[in-house]
């Protein structure tokens, strides 16, 4: 199945998760230090960083496998002045025709809802990186696909930055 990237935007990935202003990681850790205390119905959780890096594919390219938090949420801090893909499915209605493929700037930060599937957090144009936040006992989950997604640069355009701040309730909220 061919998936087109398209640029992301607050409503069409809402479902998902939030469109967060991308801060700096300690602004980032300190919100997950305070949901990993008031999290409902379960134990606190505290957070734990994970970089990744990594050189962007030659489009198209096929997706094998998505990963998910069944219970807590993730949150992707992209390379300052970087472009980069997420690929993400709701887990309550997985369908092909559902999942989605998105370019972000690095000038926004993704929190990622419980139980999304999504597969790994993808630069596109030049090789860059991303800090992801998540809960240190949050087991993740994989699914590999039966038939890979065809990843295609569909409508892609670069997303530019706001001329006014995004605004945020906070990212864990």
């Amino acid at each position: 199945m061919d998936l087109e990237i398209t640029a992301i935007r607050i409503e069409t990935f809402a479902p998902y998760g939030e469109i967060v202003p991308a801060g700096s990681v300690e602004e980032h850790l300190m919100d997950a230090r305070i949901y990993a205390r008031l999290r409902p119905g379960g134990a606190p959780c505290p957070p734990r960083l994970r970089r990744q890096t990594a050189r962007p594919p030659q489009l198209p390219f096929a997706l094998h496998c998505l990963q998910r938090y069944r219970t807590t949420r993730c949150l992707c801090l992209p390379d300052p002045g970087s472009q980069q893909l997420i690929v993400v499915a709701r887990a309550d209605r997985f369908r092909p025709r559902d999942i989605r493929a998105f370019e972000f700037g690095g000038h926004l930060a993704l929190n990622l809802r419980e139980d999304v599937w999504f597969g790994a957090f993808t630069p596109l144009g030049t090789a860059a990186g991303a800090t992801i936040i998540e809960a240190s006992a949050a087991p993740v989950e994989t699914l590999v696909l039966a038939t890979p997604l065809r990843i295609t640069s569909g409508t892609r355009q670069r997303v530019p930055e706001p001329k006014a701040p995004i605004r945020s309730h906070g990212i864990y909220g």
